[in-house]
């Protein structure tokens, strides 16, 4: 049978030293959605290009949902509760309404701070984890993460960057793909 994999992301690098707060008008400019996120990553060496070469590989289906970032590094502040709330929201919704999934593999950064929101990628994996149930939800997560044991109570893998400069994000998302795959297919726990 045809495995099908969702595919969504919110990646936030905050300096929470940043004196304006982050609002949703400055992220969703660069918000892809569906299809749109499937073309913007294919060929660029990234997490997301990484899942869509071993998913297509393995003849997996791919459901694009979201990937909601703000482009340029670390001069972000504080997500407003009202952001962090529409995209994280909007991915549990698209999760929703995808219909039978397999797995989700969430691209997150590990380094987001959300007003109101103590641990924000942890939530989101919850919020995810609510809707989907007990299928395998796995995670890439950039070097500079600073994560506990909450994200990996919620998600079934999670997989860091090793370099930097960030040069190994195709290879994180392709061994985070392969390992989703596996794992779906009884191959790999």
């Amino acid at each position: 049978c045809q495995v099908r994999i969702a595919i969504a992301g919110f990646s936030d690098e905050t300096c929470t030293f940043c004196p304006e707060p982050t609002t949703i008008e400055s992220y969703e400019p660069f918000a892809l959605r569906g299809e749109s996120l499937l073309r913007a990553a294919r060929g660029i060496p990234n997490y997301i290009n990484g899942y869509i070469t071993v998913l297509e590989a393995e003849g997996a289906e791919i459901a694009p949902l979201v990937y909601a970032q703000r482009g340029g590094g670390s001069f972000t502040s504080w997500l407003t509760k009202e952001t962090y709330d529409k995209y994280a929201t909007e991915i549990a919704a698209r999760l929703r309404d995808a219909g039978k999934l397999d797995g989700v593999l969430l691209c997150l950064h590990g380094a987001m701070a959300a007003e109101g929101v103590p641990k924000p990628e942890a939530e989101l994996v919850r919020r995810c984890r609510a809707v989907v149930g007990d299928i395998p939800i796995m995670v890439t997560l950039d070097l500079h993460a600073n994560e506990d044991h909450e994200l990996t109570d919620a998600a079934d893998g999670v997989f860091v960057l090793k370099t930097y400069p960030h040069v190994d994000s195709q290879e994180i998302g392709e061994i985070a793909a392969r390992c989703m795959v596996m794992t779906v297919r009884g191959e790999f726990k």
